[in-house]
């Protein structure tokens, strides 16, 4: 057997959530970028508008620019934890939209090998991905189901 070559995008395999979460990541990336940008243009242009007004001696004003640079990073510090805490959040409700129905899907196959089947329907969560997935495990347990019964009668 001849061995497959894996391309780079192999990894691509379930488009619209791997698209959903790109998407997701990008906004919530790029708002952040403007944040941080925005931020250090505003701290800079107020540190260059009151430097005007400083009427002092060079180390002084070494003095004066390290504060601002320990305030500005410090900002924007702030900021980058702030967007990686909102970051990490709905990056964590996405994989539980993803993953609850493998979950799911575990149980449920785990009931079949021990010769048992589940009460009603298989039915994921509204707004969990891949709910083709529940059909095709119906479809499996149904004919399971008829296959099982039908054993059963001869």
């Amino acid at each position: 057997m001849r061995r497959q070559r894996r391309r780079f995008f192999n990894f691509l395999t379930n488009g619209p959530p791997q698209r959903y979460f790109v998407a997701l990541q990008f906004c919530i990336l790029a708002a952040m970028l403007l944040f941080l940008l925005y931020g250090s243009f505003y701290l800079f242009g107020q540190f260059s508008l009151s430097a005007q007004e400083l009427v002092s001696t060079p180390a002084e004003f070494r003095v004066e620019l390290k504060e601002w640079y320990s305030h500005v990073v410090f900002a924007l510090a702030g900021v980058f934890m702030i967007g990686f805490v909102i970051n990490s959040l709905i990056g964590l409700m996405f994989l539980h939209r993803v993953v609850g129905p493998l979950v799911q899907v575990k149980r449920i196959l785990d009931l079949l090998a021990e010769g048992e089947f589940p009460d009603g329907i298989v039915r994921f969560r509204r707004g969990d991905f891949t709910p083709e997935l529940a059909e095709s495990l119906n479809r499996l347990i149904d004919f399971l189901r008829h296959h099982a019964s039908g054993r059963g009668r001869r």
